[in-house]
Order: C-alpha cells, then sequence, then structure tokens
C-alpha cells in the first residue's frame, strides 16, 4: 500500500506544477497576441502620422509654388471644373427632354411616311411652344404652393417645382427639365406681362438668324431672334420696368 500511495502522491505533485506551468505558458501566449495587436495598431497609426505629415506638407509645398493670385486662380479653375461637371449633367436632363418631346410627336402623327428633318423641326418646336404654355398656365400656382413650404422663397429652377405640378400617366409635368427661369427668383405671385421662360436651345431659321422660345405670365410665347445668337440685350429689354408696364 505504501508504493502505492507514495505513486499516488507524485502524480498529485507533478500535477499542482505542471498547472501553474500550463497556466503561465496561456498568459504568455495571451501577452504576445496583446503585443502583436498593440504594434500592429502603433504601426497603422505611424502611417496615417506620415500620411497627414506628406499631405500637409504638399499643400504647403502647393502653397508655396504659387503666388497668392495664382492659388486663388487654382482655385477658381477648381470651381469651374465642378461647375462643369453640373452643366454636363443639365445637358444630358435636356438631351432626354427632347428625347421624350420628339417621341410624343413620333406617337401623335402616325404618318404611313417618316417626317422630313423640316417637318420634324416644325413639329417638334410646335411641341415646345405647347410644354411651355402648359407650364405657365399652372406656375402661379405651383409658385404659391412652394412658397408656402419654404417661408415665402421661390424657386430657382423649373425641376424643384415638379412636385407641384399636376402629372399624366406618372410623368412629370413634360419641359421642367428643358426651359429655364428668365429671373432667377421669380415673384411669388406672377405677373400676366412678365417674362418667365426661357428655351436654352436656340435654332437657326432660314434667313440665317438664331431663334430662341420664350413664355411670359399669361402664356404668350414668342419667339425673339439674334444676329449672333446672344439674347442678353432683348432679354434686358424686355424684363425693364417699362416693357413691364406695358
Amino acid at each position: 500500500m505504501i508504493p502505492v500511495k507514495l505513486g499516488i502522491a507524485g502524480v498529485v505533485i507533478l500535477a499542482s506544477l505542471a498547472t501553474p506551468v500550463v497556466v503561465q505558458r496561456d498568459a504568455r501566449a495571451g501577452l504576445r497576441e496583446k503585443r502583436a495587436a498593440l504594434r500592429q495598431q502603433t504601426d497603422r497609426l505611424a502611417e496615417s502620422t506620415a500620411e497627414n505629415r506628406r499631405l500637409s506638407n504638399l499643400v504647403a509645398q502647393a502653397k508655396a509654388a504659387f503666388s497668392d493670385e495664382q492659388f486663388r486662380e487654382l482655385m477658381r479653375l477648381r470651381g469651374e471644373v465642378g461647375m462643369l461637371r453640373r452643366q454636363t449633367n443639365a445637358t444630358q436632363q435636356l438631351r432626354e427632354e427632347n428625347r421624350r418631346l420628339e417621341a410624343r410627336l413620333n406617337n401623335a402623327q402616325n404618318q404611313p411616311t417618316p417626317m422630313s428633318p423640316v417637318e420634324l423641326q416644325q413639329g417638334l418646336m410646335a411641341e415646345k411652344r405647347e410644354a411651355m404654355r402648359t407650364i405657365c398656365l399652372q406656375l402661379p400656382q405651383a409658385l404659391q404652393r412652394f412658397a408656402s413650404d419654404h417661408t415665402n422663397q421661390t424657386p430657382t429652377d423649373l425641376l424643384q417645382l415638379r412636385n407641384y405640378f399636376s402629372t399624366s400617366a406618372g410623368e412629370s409635368m413634360l419641359g421642367l427639365r428643358l426651359f429655364q427661369l428668365v429671373s432667377d427668383r421669380p415673384e411669388i405671385v406672377v405677373p400676366a406681362n412678365a417674362l418667365l421662360l426661357r428655351d436654352p436651345e436656340e435654332h437657326r431659321k432660314p434667313d440665317g438668324k438664331w431663334a430662341r422660345l420664350y413664355a411670359y405670365g399669361d402664356g404668350r410665347i414668342v419667339e425673339a431672334t439674334s444676329d449672333d445668337g446672344n439674347f442678353d440685350a432683348w432679354e434686358k429689354q424686355h424684363t425693364s420696368p417699362q416693357s413691364a408696364g406695358q
């Protein structure tokens, strides 16, 4: 019995000695993992700090490489690039609106023979006139509803009014992406003789002059002409207090 007891006691002693060793080994392994994770975080922080320092140096070098005037010019050019991108998006919207007009025109004709380019252009202009007139007739109510929802502010472009016009077959009012407001901020109460809308697309007439469609508050549609395609003087003349009072 004595040898057996001694053997059991030896096993117990060995087990008691091995347990701290295992615990210590596990603790060391956990410590190594924590150290490795901390080292990775430190490395990432160092990389981020170095990148921030590099970017700061690049900004400083850019400012040093240019005079104040040149730096302002660079910022202006960046702004113009952003503006050109927005204009590109607007051009795509205009093309889509024109496609809608042409599709509507082609569906309405139902002619066995295709239309000539001249007939298509004439039909397109007629569709534009009708779309302009429809917008003008609904515009006063749309402006008042918009102003009521926006603390008496008026929109800066027609597309902001898309939810304030009646829709047909789930589609927005035709022409909202195509036409432009003549005034940056139209009046809430639209005068009948106020020049409201312009068609930004110009077309060439047979006599060589450029022409553009405009719409008044009472739904009148006029075609302005220009020798060089510049309509600024015409718009100024027809939005002046004298012309508005006529």
